[in-house]
């Protein structure tokens, strides 16, 4: 069962179906607020090769069913 917090993250669109840790929340976040357009628009390729290697590095320190950071020994 959802809770109610998944449920508002879900129809915010901050939270969405495949997401799978905290830099997806971001990226979602990011883009809702107009950031991540931005950012591109600056960019003359329109890519941001950063902001990709953020998420995937908070995807893999934070991923959603986790309690708190996962260490990289692990």
């Amino acid at each position: 069962m959802k809770t109610t917090i998944d449920k508002i993250l879900q129809i915010s669109g901050i939270k969405k179906n495949g997401d799978i840790g905290l830099g997806d929340t971001v990226a979602n976040i990011a883009e809702a607020s107009g950031f991540a357009a931005l950012v591109a628009k600056m960019k003359k390729d329109g890519s941001c090769g950063g902001c990709q290697r953020r998420r995937e590095m908070l995807n893999k320190k934070f991923p959603f069913g986790i309690k708190g950071p996962k260490n990289e020994s692990e």
